[in-house]
C-alpha cells in the first residue's frame, strides 16, 4: 500500500520521527538493570530500572537518556542539554517542591543520562479515570475518589505556586505530569521545560510542550511568566472535569472559549475560573491563590452539601441553516491540504506508536474504515443529500486510480472483511455508481464481482461473513440475482453451523485467543442484525430462530443497573466498551432491528435499556464514529426511526451541539474536527471528519440517508 515520507507539524523543531533505537544491553553503566521500558525514541528514552551503587544505594528509579544531535533546536541545543538542564532543576528544586530526587547524572556511550527516584504512584489523568465515567456528576454526588481528585488539584495550585515563589514557571502543566502516590501525596515531574524567571535561563527558552496546555504566548516563543502555568492549569482543570483534551477547545476568541467553558462544565463557577485562566491575553489570568481559593470553596461546598449555581448547557445555534453550514464548510476542508497528500485523502499510519501522536505521520489506504474509500463513501452520501462536493472531483478519480492500482497489483493482500477490505470497496463502488462519481469507462461490474469472490472464516460484521453479507445485498443490482440469493443462503447457512448450543459464536481474536464477543463490529449482534435483515428479505425459519437464539444468549449475559439501565461484561468479565464498535450501543442495534422485524416488546424493553447506558447529556473525548459521539448519534437516530420515540433525535441533537462546540475553524480551509487523541485531522470515515459529516447530514434527513453500510431501515 503506498504510504507518504513521515511530516512533522510546523511548530516542531527538527525532531527526528521516533522508532524502535534500543540496544540489546539490559545493563547500564554496570549500576542500572532495565526492568521495563517506558519510551523509546531516536531523542532518548525513558527506563524503569533497579540501580546498584553499593549496599546501602539501591532501589528503583527512572533513568533517562538524551542522544547527542537529537531534537537539535536553532541555539545548537540537543536532548543532552535538555537533559543537564533538568539535573541542575533537580539539584536546586527537590528540596523546595515535591519533585523526584536526582540520584545520578552521567555520560554513557555518547548519550547523557539522569537517574531519578521512582515514585510509586499513578499519574493525575489514571487517578480521574478511577473514578468513572461522568467526572461531574460524581463529583456532585459527592463520591469520595471524586473529591480526592478534587483535593489533588488543591494541591497542584500549592506546588506551582511554591515554584513560581521561586522563580520557575514549569510550563508543562498537564494532567500526566503529577503523580500521586497511595498515601495522597502529589509530584510534579517532567521538568524539562521549565523556565527560571530569576536567571533568565535557559536563554533562549526550549520550545514547545503539550498541545491544548500551551498558551499563545508559549506557542509564539516569548518570555516565559507565571501566566503560561495558569493557561496550563486551566487546560488541566478542564480536561479534569470534562474529560475532553483541552487542544480542541482553545486557540479561539475569548469569547469563544468562555462559551465552550459554559457548555461543558456545568458548575458556573467552575466554567468562569477555567474561562478566565485560558483567556488569550496573559494579564486576563487569574492569579494562582484565586484559582486555589476557588477549589477550596467548591470542596468545601460539595462536602457540606451547599447548593451551587449549575449551568444548563446546550444553547448553541442548531438551526438547519447553520448545520448545513457546517457540514459545507468541512466537506469544503477535506478537500485541502488539510487532509489531502498527493491528491488523496490520507489517513494516520496504522502502525504509529502512541509516542509518535503529536507527529504528522501519514499513509494511504484503499479501504473504507480508514481509507481513501470511507471518504468516496461520504461524499456519494453528501452528494445525494444536496452538497456540493465538486472541489473533491480531481481527488475522486485519483482515489479511484489509486485504488485499482491496488486492486491490479495487491489484490490477495486485501482481506475480504467490510470495513477493511475489499467488500467494503465493493460497496461503496455501488454507491458511486448511483450517484455518478465514477468515469464512465470503469468497469464497476468487472470489479464488484470479483471484490466479492472470496469469504473469510470469520464470521462478524467489521471483517467477516455478516459484513460481506450486506455487501452483497447493498450490491445486489450489478449482481446476477441467482448469485445473491446462493451467496446469502451460504452465508446464513454458514453462521447457522458456527452457532454453538448457548446461543453465542465464538471467534479468534487479535492476540490469537478464542472468545466469545457479544458486540457489533466483531461479535454476536453484528452477526443478528444481519440474520434479521436476511429473514426480512427472503424468510427463513431457520435463520429467524438462530437469530433469537442469539438475542436470548445476550439478554443472559446482561447486567441489570439502576434507573432502567443494562450494560454487559466481557466473557472474561472485564468491562465492554460503551460505542458502537463494542459495547451496549452497538448491542441495542441487534434489539432495535429484532423489535422491527418481529414487533416483540421485549426486544424494545431490551433496546431501550441498552440506548440509556449514557447520560442524555454525554460528554466524551472520542467524537468518531467506530468509538465515539458520531457513532453512538448514528444508534440514536437508528432508534429514532424504529421506534419512533423523540427521545432519541433529542439526544442525537445534544450530541450535534456538542460537535458544534468542538469543531476547529481554519481560516482558509474551513471547518474540521481533531478526533481521538490526535493534533492534526484527518478525512477518514471511522476515526475522521467524514464520519461526523456522515452523522450531521443523517441528523438533518434520519429517514432518508441510513446507518453506514446498512440498508435502511
Amino acid at each position: 500500500m503506498k504510504t507518504t515520507e513521515p511530516i512533522t507539524p510546523s511548530t516542531e523543531e527538527n525532531t527526528v520521527q521516533p522508532q524502535a533505537t534500543l540496544s540489546n544491553s539490559k545493563v547500564i553503566n554496570q549500576h542500572y538493570l532495565i526492568t521495563k521500558i517506558l519510551r523509546d525514541t531516536p531523542k532518548g528514552s525513558v527506563f524503569k530500572c533497579f540501580y546498584l551503587k553499593g549496599i546501602l544505594k539501591s532501589g528503583m528509579c527512572i533513568l533517562k537518556s538524551g542522544k547527542r544531535g537529537a531534537s537539535m533546536d536553532n541555539w545548537g541545543r540537543d536532548m543532552r542539554d535538555k537533559l543537564k538542564w533538568q539535573e541542575e532543576l533537580h539539584r536546586k528544586l527537590q528540596y523546595l517542591v515535591p519533585l523526584p530526587r536526582l540520584l545520578d547524572a552521567f555520560e554513557y556511550r555518547d548519550d547523557y543520562y539522569i537517574a531519578i527516584s521512582y515514585i510509586n504512584g499513578l499519574s493525575l489523568s489514571k487517578k480521574v479515570h478511577e473514578v468513572g465515567r461522568d467526572f461531574q456528576k460524581q463529583l456532585q454526588m459527592g463520591n469520595k475518589k471524586a473529591i480526592a481528585v478534587l483535593s489533588y488539584l488543591i494541591n497542584i495550585t500549592e506546588i506551582l505556586s511554591r515554584l513560581h515563589h521561586n522563580g520557575y514557571v514549569h510550563r508543562d502543566v498537564t494532567v500526566e505530569n503529577f503523580i500521586i502516590t497511595k498515601s495522597g501525596k502529589v509530584y510534579i515531574i517532567d521538568m524539562e521545560l521549565t523556565y527560571s524567571m530569576k536567571d533568565a535561563m535557559p536563554d533562549p527558552p526550549h520550545k514547545l510542550g503539550t498541545y491544548g496546555y500551551m498558551s499563545p504566548e508559549q506557542l509564539m516563543g516569548t518570555r516565559p511568566t507565571v501566566k503560561e502555568d495558569i493557561f496550563g492549569l486551566g487546560a488541566l482543570l478542564f480536561k479534569v472535569l470534562t474529560g475532553i483534551d483541552p487542544n480542541k477547545v482553545v486557540g479561539g476568541p475569548a469569547e469563544e472559549l468562555q462559551h465552550k467553558a459554559q457548555f461543558f462544565v456545568t458548575d458556573a463557577i467552575l466554567a468562569q475560573l477555567i474561562a478566565s485562566c485560558l483567556m488569550p491575553d496573559p494579564k486576563y489570568r487569574p492569579e494562582i491563590r484565586e484559582i486555589k481559593n476557588v477549589l477550596e470553596m467548591y470542596r468545601l461546598d460539595i462536602t457540606r452539601g451547599r447548593k451551587r449555581p449549575i449551568l444548563s448547557p446546550g444553547d448553541n445555534l442548531t438551526e438547519e441553516s447553520y448545520i448545513t453550514t457546517i457540514i459545507q464548510r468541512t466537506i469544503n476542508c477535506m478537500a485541502s491540504p488539510l487532509m489531502v497528500k498527493e491528491e488523496l485523502w490520507f489517513s494516520e499510519r496504522m502502525d504509529m506508536e502512541a509516542s509518535q501522536e503529536a507527529t504528522l505521520n501519514i499513509a494511504h489506504y484503499p479501504c473504507f474504515s480508514r481509507g481513501v474509500m470511507g471518504v468516496f463513501y461520504l461524499l456519494g452520501i453528501c452528494k445525494r443529500a444536496g452538497y456540493d462536493i465538486s472541489n473533491h472531483n480531481s481527488i475522486i478519480d485519483n482515489s479511484i486510480d489509486f485504488v485499482v492500482n491496488i486492486l491490479q497489483n495487491s489484490f490477495n493482500d486485501l482481506p475480504p472483511g467490510l470495513h477493511f477490505g475489499r467488500a467494503g470497496i465493493a460497496a461503496t463502488i455501488t454507491l458511486g455508481m448511483d450517484m455518478q462519481l465514477l468515469k464512465p469507462e470503469f468497469d464497476h461490474k468487472k470489479w464488484i464481482i470479483k471484490l466479492l469472490k472470496d469469504d473469510p472464516e470469520e464470521l462478524g460484521f467489521m471483517n467477516g461473513i455478516a459484513g460481506i453479507g450486506m455487501a452483497v445485498l447493498m450490491c445486489s443490482a450489478y449482481l446476477p440475482s441467482e448469485d445473491v440469493e446462493r451467496k446469502l443462503f451460504q452465508y446464513v447457512n454458514h453462521i447457522i453451523e458456527g452457532q454453538r448450543k448457548s446461543g453465542s459464536w465464538q471467534r479468534i481474536n487479535s492476540r490469537g485467543k478464542p472468545e466469545v464477543n457479544i458486540g457489533f463490529a466483531h461479535g454476536s449482534s453484528g452477526i443478528i442484525w444481519f440474520l434479521f435483515d436476511y429473514y426480512e428479505q427472503f424468510g427463513n425459519s431457520d435463520v429467524l430462530k438462530a437469530a433469537e437464539t442469539g438475542l436470548k444468549y445476550i439478554i443472559r449475559r446482561s447486567k441489570k443497573r439502576n434507573n432502567g439501565r443494562i450494560d454487559w461484561k466481557s466473557d472474561k468479565e472485564n468491562e465492554m466498551d460503551y460505542w458502537w464498535c463494542e459495547g451496549a450501543p452497538g448491542i441495542a442495534m441487534a434489539f432495535l432491528k429484532a423489535y422491527k422485524v418481529t414487533k416483540k416488546q421485549v426486544y424494545k424493553m431490551y433496546a431501550t435499556m441498552a440506548l440509556n447506558t449514557h447520560e442524555s447529556h454525554i460528554v466524551n473525548n472520542n467524537l468518531t464514529q467506530c468509538h465515539g459521539l458520531a457513532g453512538l448519534g448514528e444508534i440514536y437516530l437508528e432508534a429514532y426511526a424504529i421506534l419512533n420515540e423523540p427521545e432519541w433525535r433529542e439526544r442525537a441533537l445534544w450530541i450535534v451541539k456538542a460537535l458544534i462546540e468542538l469543531k476547529k475553524e481554519h481560516p482558509i480551509y474551513g471547518s474540521y474536527w481533531l478526533l481521538q487523541k490526535k493534533l492534526y485531522p484527518v478525512a477518514d470515515f471511522m476515526i475522521g471528519n467524514a464520519g461526523i459529516i456522515h452523522f450531521l447530514v443523517r441528523y438533518l434527513k434520519p429517514r432518508e440517508i441510513s446507518f453506514p453500510l446498512l440498508r435502511s431501515c
